[in-house]
């Protein structure tokens, strides 16, 4: 008898831990697996941080400020980051096409999907602190279909990050407000959204966008511009400082030969700035140039 107790005990105890062990299986884990975001450059990829926190992990392809977008292509580890990744954020009008090559599961671009404007427009968007600030709401929404306990997050995370942004937009206001219908040149459309902004009209638009595109600037052009900074009709001049364009060389030195002031801009964040502090030194500069500092 006490054999047949023991069997019978041993056995409801099996039974038992198969019950209470089917039950816990039925009940849903709470999820603490972290969203994987995935940024084409480093400053889309800062909006993307700001807005999940440490709720999730960004991979910014392009982190370096010597890397240029236009002529990168994918290697293994960004493509399989690419695959792995909940979501993929990137500027989009031609800028970064080399993204598309993946699939991903959600690809969201500022241009299009944001901005709503159609490739040949100008690409440099992230120079409109404005729509950076539509981006991380963008974002937070995203974020919420994937991780929707984390919402009230994703969003407190966003406002926060717009507020910091809104240094850059007063910024722009203030210029803007000093602004006696300046005329500018550049010596290419990097800053033409910010100068739009601020007021100033670029009176070079034909010379800019041949840099642009790698192309020669016709004679006229540059001997128009040579007169506009020696009779000095513009406030100053735009210098993209990543352009390997000699006669932009030989502007800037015209430029200081015959004291109009040089605005230095880039296409990517330089060393040891993050988006806030690069956007709001470029802008510095023509604030300075409005106060007679230069």
């Amino acid at each position: 008898m006490r054999y047949i107790r023991f069997v019978w005990l041993n056995l409801l105890l099996v039974v038992s831990a198969i019950i209470i062990s089917g039950c816990s299986l039925q009940k849903p884990a709470k999820s603490t697996t972290k969203i994987q975001a995935v940024a084409t450059t480093n400053f889309y990829g800062e909006l993307e941080q700001a807005v999940l926190k440490d709720h999730g992990q960004v991979y910014s392809i392009i982190d370096s400020a010597n890397v240029d977008p236009h002529e990168y292509d994918l290697t293994i580890k960004p493509t399989q980051k690419i695959k792995d990744s909940d979501l993929v954020l990137s500027n989009g009008v031609g800028y970064d096409t080399w993204v598309t090559k993946v699939t991903s599961k959600r690809h969201i671009t500022v241009g299009e999907d944001i901005a709503h404007i159609s490739p040949g427009a100008n690409e440099h968007l992230w120079y409109r602190p404005d729509l950076m600030k539509k981006v991380t709401l963008k974002l937070a929404a995203e974020f919420s279909q994937i991780q929707p306990q984390h919402r009230a997050a994703f969003y407190a995370n966003a406002k926060a990050y717009n507020q910091q942004l809104s240094q850059l937009t007063d910024l722009l206001a203030t210029i803007k407000r000093h602004n006696q219908g300046g005329k500018v040149a550049v010596s290419e459309p990097v800053f033409d959204y910010a100068l739009a902004t601020m007021g100033y009209k670029v009176i070079n638009q034909h010379f800019a966008q041949a840099i642009e595109e790698g192309t020669d600037p016709s004679y006229d052009d540059i001997a128009q511009l040579q007169a506009d900074i020696r009779h000095h009709r513009i406030a100053f001049f735009v210098e993209n400082t990543q352009s390997d364009a000699p006669v932009i060389n030989q502007l800037v030195k015209l430029c200081h030969q015959y004291h109009v002031p040089v605005v230095q801009v880039t296409e990517t964040v330089p060393a040891g700035k993050n988006y806030l502090s690069w956007m709001k030194d470029e802008f510095m500069q023509v604030r300075n140039i409005q106060k007679g500092i230069d």
